[in-house]
Parts: structure tokens; C-alpha cells; sequence
């Protein structure tokens, strides 16, 4: 590639800073790094050049010239003006070159790579698009000027976009039309200013469902080779921009009301040109991470154990009520009737009161509106509600639920999660009229897991807040994930954030009102939505209610650490650059890495880290918590408590946690904006278990669902008995009422003779059991094992034994990480065998010496510990 003419030459930098987000304090990448990168991050151009603050003049001294991973497809760059046939797009692989989303050509012809190219128009056509995918072009531009760019085009549906970027610059945001068939091409044109010389032009589909014949570029009438070209605002996240919510509008269903504007729950944001170059965001080397605390978690290989304080904290629990499949969410309409809304996963709401009393009728049921949850495991379902802040006189609720794929969405994702408003039926006040519902928001989510998902008014500006997961899956990586640097901090998606809405007003385009104080109105790149960003799955959140009104949010972690992090507006929190206070690294997320990651985000803001950090060792997944702002538990005054799933995957088996902050640390002095946090008002809590007064072993012998307060600013822990939103042991779902570990009067708690696993995990070195002994033939079993949609084909492998096992473990997950594991019970701390983690769709074969012991094993895959696991028989 030749070196840039001058006029380029500040354009190939502000390029530069577009595709690696690099502050401009920060030295350029070494060029291993940078090839690192382009394998495993995809990022898509490496460029070798002197940095310089954005924003700045074009500089006078030499630039190196533009080396980058992609290259013409005839070997010499397409001559502007001409046109460009849609199939030959730069080689360069996935991530460099393009981005498909699906593996193959789907179509079969003309190129062997992934992109979809099939015979149509006018020869080949790019076919089978899917939203967010892209393709690169390589053009040499003979005259600067004005050009019309001619988009010869189809698709059976309406709102599908082109983008065009120029050299990581967006040009135009071209309409496809609505052709009403895949056969049927028609043009759409869009004016385009070029220099003269080498550009990188960038083709993103938006929306999926569309083919491409051909692009053709030719100068503008009236245009000459004086005019100047105008600066255009640059998104300010890594290529390439994903659009995982989609934006399609949804159709309507039922009694359901439709949102005929709705932006398709984060659909796109139409850049404004601002001329900024980079988000308007605070930028500084602060290191908010906590990453030197001696509160964080510690890790050895792939175990992490909790800093946890002597002595424990005995409470009591007294039980309120029951009969509930999977509590997740209780809600206090703050309306002087004494009622309480308790939120089961399965897709309703009771009411119940605290002396026990519960209203059989459920107070809002949309279980006829949820996509189907699977009875073993499942994070989906109805997993909030929020009561107007006038609730008493307008009746107005609000739910947060995932209903089945919308119209247009991708048919390999899981769902689509839903906003919606109720109202109370004029007749019942404990019912709400079904028929009401008003669709606010929708998101398309690609896998079932990580939905966060909790909604909640703020105690002082009476705004809507909003939990949202990364996508789920695993990393922050595959399907739907952005390339390179994930949803949760991709400022272009809703994905792995927390918004803030204001639902009685609507701003253009939208059901909703945007507050005019949200953080991120000054970049019209960014979401005007987002109060925060970097989350894995912020699936618990409360405020506090004693007076400081801090939003507390527990974070469920990867595979070793939990968190606990106050939420500041604005902030930047460390997912996925890191895990908790770790540096993490997506491709082998079972270990730390030996290298420190960053301390700022993307965009230079420091990273926000946790306040609390749990290991494993306590638990698997951190739930919770609460300030605590009562009165029976006086010496827990203004503690943090909450707890953990379990430390089994088959048995409930919670721990209760509470985390007590630094002396004199005072959290209604605490800034509101994250960009006056310091590092001292940060700092971690200690942290100390809780014991259980009502059973022998200290345990809760239960699975903890949630925990959240009542009127009187009391604890309530929601457990069940199988951890997810399944009907087996039958209504084991409970609430409990946290109280002094003296009280008359405690009963047991669940499996009360269940054994009690040990709090603190002694390090094992992972190796294989084997044998040098000849094993008989008659006792090698062979096993083919499957994972494919986040889940194993069989729950129970029975063997011989002392046999020798081979399993030949397909990973159908495209994308996604897996592999298989063996350990001596479900708390995985003695290994008997690791097989090495595959990407699919992969095969493999391992090959181990069963235990000589009969019993009960147990396998997962430690990359998806939650989701895949069973029970290994030996015989």
C-alpha cells in the first residue's frame, strides 16, 4: 500500500485511534501485539503510526506509512470512479477483511471463506446477510470530490441499512429498499465525498435479510476537485459496530399494544457529525481497579478463594411464606397497603403480606408471553417488576420479561427481552388488566443467559432503572458479541449496561423519555440511554433506602471471581478487560493472566473496580444484596449483605455474606459522577460469613434466589431447592425474614442434614488419574458426548470401574468455548481429569483411566459451569 497523500495523512491516524481506542497518553502497539490482536480480538486493520492527540492539526513531521492485514481482491484496488461487484471484497480472513456471523458459504459460490456469496443480479451477489456484518474495499480515487454511490440491492423486508465508512469514518447510512424479494434488485443511492488516493471503504449491513449485487461510484453532478470534505463524527468503539438489539419494529401479538416507533430495543443511533473525534469522556490514569487490595479475591490455577474476615456473623431466619416455584424479585409499591409483589422466574406475580398471608391470584401473569424456559436451567423468564413512583393514583407497573424472538430477529438467538407498562385494573387492585400492556423497549438477546434484567425508580429522580446483561454466552465473545471488545463496552449497544429512562416523557423515535442530565448526551454515538457501562450480568441491584441513594449492583463473574460494585453515573466498570479487580484474558478464562490488563476503558475512562470480591470458594454466583438499614440487626447498621447461589450445581447449598465498609467511609459523601471518584473512596469492604442459626451445620441448605428488603428495611432471602425456574422438588420456594440468631422459635431450613462443604478450598494440582496398568479390553467404553446450545446431550454417563474412557466430545457451539471435565463432587476441587477447551464447531478425543472406586462423579465444562453439568456413575 503506498503511502498516504498528505491531505490522508490525518485521517490514517484518527483511524488508527478508532480501531484500538488508545488514549492519547498511550505509546503505539508493538507490532506482535498488534497481529495478537487481529487474531484473537479480530480487530480489523493494524496500523503503524505516530500518535497524536485527536483533535489536533495534521502534524508536520513524517508519518509512517498505513500497513494493514488486508489486500485488494485482484491485487490492485478498485478504481473510483467504477463499480465494485459485492463479491470482491479484500482478503484478509474473518475480522480483517469482513465479518460474517455464520461459518460457511451458505450460498456456495465463487470464494471459499465465510461470507455468503450465491449466483444472482449480475453474476454473484453477497447473500444470507445477517445484521452487524461487514466487508471491506480497497479503492484508489482518481479526483477529490462529491460522488453518487449507486447500491444495486434487495430484500423482502422494509428498514434495512448499508453503512458506508471511509477510512473508519461514517459517509452515509443508505436505505435498502423494499423490494419485496430476495430476486428483485433495485438502487439506492447516497452522495459520498472522497479525496483523491488509497481509502479503505467499509460496507455494514444493518438488519438482517438483505442481498448486495454491486456498488457503483461516480462524480456528482457539479462536483469539482476543489471542494472540501466535511468531518464526519467517528464511532467511538472498536470495528466492528455491532448491532446485537436489532431494529426491527416489533409486530403486534394478542392484547398486546404495539410500539410502532419503538427503536427496536437499541436498535441503531444516527450519528450527528459534531466533529469530535473521540466520546466526550473524562480521560485519566487513575486506578480505580482495586487490583492491590488486600480485600480482593485470590487465585491459584483455576481456584480463587475469598478474603474473608474472622469471626462469623450468626443470624436466624424466620420463614414468611412459601409455595413459589423460583422467586427471584420482590417490590414494595410503597403505598401504605402493607403488600409486597413477590416475582417468580416462571412468569408471575404474587402478592404477599409479612404475616404469611399470600393471594393465590397472581397479580400479573405473562406466562402466555414468555418464550419457553427449560425446566432444568434457564435465566430467562419474568425477572422484575417496578411500581410507578406515583403508583397510588396512577396505577402504572412495570415488568421486565423475555418473550419469544420478535419478527426479523436472528432465528439462532434465544430470545427477546421486553420492557413493557401496565396498568392495575380499574376493578382489582390486586390485579393488573393484561390487556394494557404498552411495549417500551425491546432487545434481542443471542443466548439465555445473562439478562440482568432488574428494574428499579430512583429514590430522588424518580427515573427508570435498567439492568442489562452482556448477551450472555461466555467471555463476552461469539455470536452477537462485538469483536474485539465485547457488548459491555461497546457504547453503541444497550448490551452489558445500565440505563436510565424517563417513562412520562417520549423523546423522538422512542416510547420513552431520555433524561437530560444522562451522562453521554454530549457523543451522539453513544446510547443516550447508558447511565453506565462494563457488565458481565448485573442480575441483582438495589438502593440504598438509608439516605445516600447509592445504586448497589452484584455481578455475577466468569469462572472466578464475584463481585459487588457501587454504581456511579457515567462509570466505567471492568468487564470484560477484567474480571472483578483481575486481568482477564476471554481466551483462557479459567486462569489470570500473567499479564496486567488496562485500567481504563476503551474510551480512557478508569476503570470502576468492586468494592466487594468474592472467590468461588464461597459460592458460584454472588446474589444479592442489600444496604442494610433495619433495626433487629443493629450492629449490621449500614453493612452490605447478601450471598451466593451455591457451592454446588445439584445441591442448594447458599452462603450468607456481609460486607462491612472502611471505618469512617460515609456513603452520602460519596460523589454522584464517577468522574470525581477517588481511589480512597473506593476502597474495598471487608468481608465475613454469616452463619445460620437454624440449622446444625451453619448452612441454609438451599439455593439463594434473591435477597431484598420490606417496608421495615428488613431482610428477605429468597431460596429455593432446585436453583432454577423448574417445578422439582415441587413449590420449594420460600421466603425467609432475616433475623437476631437468638430468636425463639427458629425452625430448620431445607435439607437440614445436608452435609456441609467446606467454606475454604485446599489447592489440588490438576492432573489426570491414570494407570500404567494394561486395562482390559473388555472395559474400554467409548462415549460420544455433545455440547450445543450451552448445554450437554446427556446429564448421566455411567461406566465401568478402572475403565478407559474415551469420549469424543463434539462442540456444536459456533464460536463458543467448551470443553469436558471430570472432578471428584460438584464442588470441583479435586480434579480427576481436564480435557483442553475446544472452539466449535470443533471434535476432539480425550482419553482417561475412570476412578477404581464405584460412586457418584461429577462433569462439567469449567467454561460454562452453571449451565453444563452432570452426574459421572462409576460402576
Amino acid at each position: 500500500m503506498s503511502t498516504p497523500a498528505p491531505g490522508n495523512v490525518m485521517t490514517g491516524l484518527i483511524l488508527r485511534k478508532f480501531i484500538y481506542n488508545k488514549g492519547p497518553s498511550e505509546p503505539p502497539m508493538k507490532r506482535s501485539t498488534i497481529a495478537l490482536i487481529a487474531v484473537l480480538c479480530m480487530a480489523m486493520v493494524a496500523l503503524t503510526v505516530a500518535a497524536i492527540p485527536t483533535g489536533t492539526s495534521s502534524p508536520s513531521g513524517n508519518v509512517t506509512s498505513t500497513e494493514h492485514l488486508f489486500h485488494p481482491f485482484t491485487g490492485t484496488p478498485s478504481a473510483i470512479p467504477g463499480m465494485i461487484e459485492a463479491e470482491n471484497y479484500d482478503t484478509g480472513g474473518q475480522g480483517i477483511a469482513w465479518f460474517d456471523r455464520t461459518p460457511g458459504n451458505e450460498g456456495g459460490a465463487y470464494r471459499q471463506d465465510d461470507v455468503d456469496i450465491e449466483t444472482g443480479g449480475s453474476g454473484h451477489v453477497v447473500a444470507f446477510v445477517k445484521s452487524s456484518e461487514w466487508l471491506i474495499y480497497t479503492v484508489d480515487v482518481q479526483e477529490s470530490g462529491k460522488y453518487l454511490a449507486t447500491f444495486h440491492a434487495s430484500s423482502p423486508w422494509a428498514e434495512r441499512e448499508v453503512w458506508v465508512w471511509v477510512d473508519g469514518v461514517l459517509e452515509a447510512q443508505v436505505k435498502v429498499p423494499d423490494t419485496k424479494s430476495f430476486d428483485i434488485y433495485e438502487d439506492a443511492t447516497a452522495n459520498i465525498s472522497l479525496t483523491a488516493g488509497s481509502h479503505y471503504i467499509r460496507l455494514q449491513f444493518v438488519g438482517d435479510s438483505q442481498n448486495l449485487d454491486y456498488m457503483a461510484l461516480a462524480m456528482a453532478q457539479g462536483s469539482g476537485g476543489t471542494e472540501s470534505t466535511p468531518t464526519p463524527t467517528i464511532i467511538p468503539t472498536l470495528t466492528p459496530t455491532s448491532t446485537p438489539e436489532g431494529n426491527v419494529t416489533p409486530t403486534p401479538t394478542g392484547n398486546v399494544t404495539p410500539t410502532p416507533t419503538s427503536d427496536g430495543g437499541g436498535g441503531n443511533v444516527t450519528p450527528t457529525p459534531t466533529g469530535n473525534v473521540t466520546p466526550t469522556l473524562v480521560t485519566n490514569t487513575t486506578d480505580l481497579t482495586n487490583q492491590n487490595s488486600s480485600e480482593a479475591a485470590t487465585s491459584t490455577a483455576n481456584l480463587s478463594t475469598t478474603m474473608l474476615k474472622a469471626p462469623t456473623v450468626p443470624i436466624g431466619l424466620q420463614r414468611i411464606a412459601g409455595n413459589f416455584t423460583s422467586p427471584l424479585f420482590v417490590a414494595n409499591p410503597d403505598d401504605g397497603s402493607s403488600r409486597l409483589f413477590l416475582v417468580d422466574q416462571n412468569g408471575y406475580v404474587k402478592i404477599f403480606y409479612m404475616n404469611g398471608t399470600v393471594i393465590d391470584q397472581p397479580f400479573l401473569d405473562v406466562r402466555d408471553r414468555m418464550v419457553n424456559l427449560s425446566s432444568a436451567y434457564d435465566e430467562r423468564g419474568l425477572l422484575s417488576i417496578a411500581f410507578h413512583p406515583n403508583f397510588s393514583t396512577n396505577g402504572k407497573v412495570y415488568a421486565y420479561y423475555s418473550a419469544p424472538l420478535r419478527a426479523g430477529a436472528d432465528p439462532a438467538w434465544s430470545c427477546t427481552n421486553r420492557l413493557s407498562e401496565f396498568q392495575v385494573s380499574p376493578d382489582n387492585p390486586n390485579q393488573v388488566n393484561m390487556s394494557s400492556e404498552r411495549i417500551l423497549l425491546e432487545i434481542d438477546k443471542p443466548y439465555e443467559n445473562h439478562n440482568g434484567g432488574i428494574l428499579l425508580f430512583g429514590p430522588t429522580d424518580h427515573y427508570l432503572y435498567l439492568t442489562l446483561g452482556d448477551g450472555g454466552g461466555a467471555d463476552d465473545t461469539g455470536m452477537g458479541h462485538t469483536p474485539g471488545i465485547g457488548n459491555s463496552q461497546d457504547l453503541t449497544t444497550l448490551l452489558g449496561k445500565v440505563i436510565r429512562i424517563d417513562v412520562d416523557t417520549t423523546s423522538p423515535g422512542k416510547e420513552y423519555g431520555i433524561p437530560a442530565d444522562n451522562p453521554f448526551l454530549s457523543n451522539a454515538t453513544i446510547r443516550p440511554e447508558i447511565y453506565a457501562y462494563g457488565f458481565r450480568n448485573p442480575a441483582f441491584a438495589t438502593f440504598d433506602s438509608g439516605g445516600s441513594n447509592r445504586m448497589f449492583i452484584a455481578m455475577a463473574g466468569q469462572n472466578l471471581f464475584e463481585s459487588a460494585q457501587v454504581i456511579y453515573k457515567g462509570g466505567a466498570y471492568p468487564w470484560n478487560i477484567r474480571e472483578g479487580t483481575h486481568s482477564f484474558d476471554p481466551a483462557n478464562d479459567t486462569e489470570v493472566p500473567n499479564t496486567s490488563s488496562r485500567i481504563t476503558s476503551y474510551s480512557g475512562q478508569p476503570l470502576i473496580g468492586p468494592v466487594v470480591e468474592l472467590g468461588h470458594d464461597v459460592g458460584n454466583v454472588i446474589v444479592g444484596g442489600i444496604v442494610y438499614r433495619g433495626s433487629i440487626l443493629s450492629s449490621l447498621q449500614g453493612s452490605y449483605i447478601f450471598g451466593t447461589w451455591s457451592n454446588s450445581f445439584s445441591t442448594g447449598n447458599g452462603t450468607l455474606l456481609v460486607a462491612t465498609p472502611p471505618a469512617g467511609l460515609d456513603l452520602t459523601t460519596l460523589p454522584d459522577d464517577a468522574a470525581n471518584l477517588t481511589a480512597a473512596e473506593n476502597t474495598m469492604w471487608t468481608t465475613s460469613e454469616m452463619t445460620v442459626a437454624n440449622n446444625a451445620n451453619g448452612r441454609i441448605n438451599a439455593f439463594i434466589r434473591g435477597m431484598y428488603e420490606n417496608a421495615d428495611h428488613e431482610v428477605l432471602v429468597l431460596i429455593n431447592q432446585n436453583g432454577g425456574p423448574g417445578i422439582t422438588p415441587q413449590n420449594s420456594g420460600e421466603v425467609w425474614k432475616m433475623v437476631p440468631a437468638n430468636t425463639s422459635g427458629l425452625v430448620p431450613i431445607g435439607n437440614a442434614s445436608a452435609e456441609s462443604t467446606p467454606t475454604t478450598t485446599t489447592t489440588v494440582t490438576t492432573t489426570s488419574v491414570t494407570t500404567t496398568a494394561t486395562t482390559p479390553a473388555s472395559l474400554n467404553t467409548s462415549i460420544n458426548l455433545t455440547a450445543q446450545n450451552l448445554a450437554f446431550n446427556q446429564s448421566t454417563i455411567t461406566v465401568p470401574a478402572g475403565a478407559q474412557v474415551t469420549v469424543t466430545f463434539n462442540n456444536m457451539d459456533s464460536g463458543m468455548p467448551h470443553n469436558f471435565a471430570l472432578y471428584t463432587d460438584s464442588s470441583a476441587a479435586t480434579t480427576i481429569f481436564k480435557g483442553s477447551v475446544i472452539t466449535g464447531p470443533a471434535t476432539t478425543t480425550y482419553t482417561f483411566t475412570a476412578p477404581s472406586t464405584p460412586g457418584t462423579y461429577f462433569f462439567r465444562c469449567d467454561v460454562h459451569p452453571t449451565l453444563m453439568f452432570g452426574q459421572f456413575i462409576v460402576q
